[in-house]
């Protein structure tokens, strides 16, 4: 009963500090960093859905043992890493790798070993261990989803351990990070609607000033240049902190 009043006070205290995160990248180092945390995740992954629906774009990487971290405050993930396609060129889906898997079918995927699993493609994995020196073994796959229920990213985590050893993610730590993963599914989905708003904003001001334009062309050069003067300083209002 302890355990489980730490890991609910654990789960409303990250809802509360995602649901705060107002920068999208920021937010999903966050949600990796967290769901790390609670799984004791050696690395993770987190993906976004590409605006086609066709691949799973890297956002977030981070391998502690190898000290690897790309993608929101450590700068962009390289450009060596190819997002994943969910389906292949042919439109047919991909069902060999386990992220695409996870994306097009929206359910958990508890691998609890990568080296003796024979349903999905781990020959990248495999490249990477051998490249890198690392053992990938114990897979959590987990998919984020918005409010309509669609699936829009996809969380990752790689080898869960315990006293120092490499361990199968249990079905407590699946519950725990399922959890945490509907949490930050809201807070992402709040940020990207947000974000969309904004840019509907913009592309309405920018309409407004073109049709000014075109009305009076003595005026149009002054109707363009007062929305993006109005937008920078509304841009630096709202990143000042102080």
């Amino acid at each position: 009963m302890k355990n489980t009043n730490n890991n609910l006070k654990k789960l409303i205290d990250i809802g509360r500090a995602l649901s705060r995160e107002k920068n999208i990248s920021i937010l999903l180092e966050k949600i990796l960093i967290e769901a790390k945390i609670i799984s004791n995740s050696d690395g993770g992954t987190v993906y976004l859905v590409t605006d086609d629906d066709k691949k799973l774009s890297f956002k977030i990487i981070r391998t502690d043992s190898l000290s690897f971290k790309w993608g929101g405050s450590e700068g962009p993930v390289p450009d060596t890493f190819y997002p994943v396609k969910i389906y292949n060129e042919d439109g047919t889906k991909n069902l060999h790798n386990v992220a695409a898997v996870c994306a097009l079918e929206g359910k958990t995927i508890n691998i609890s070993d990568a080296y003796t699993n024979k349903k999905y493609d781990f020959s990248g994995t495999k490249g990477f261990d051998e490249k890198h020196n690392y053992r990938s073994k114990s897979f959590l796959t987990i998919p984020l989803k918005n409010h309509k229920d669609k699936v829009i990213g996809v969380l990752s985590l790689i080898n869960a351990k315990k006293d120092g050893n490499i361990i199968e993610f249990s079905d407590e730590l699946v519950d725990l990070v399922e959890a945490l993963s509907s949490q930050a599914s809201v807070a992402l989905t709040n940020q990207l609607l947000i974000d969309e708003q904004k840019q509907l904003f913009r592309s309405f001001i920018k309409l407004v000033s073109e049709a000014l334009e075109k009305k009076d062309a003595v005026t149009g050069g002054h109707c363009n240049r007062v929305p993006v003067l109005t937008m920078m300083i509304a841009d630096e209002i709202n990143s000042d902190k102080t």
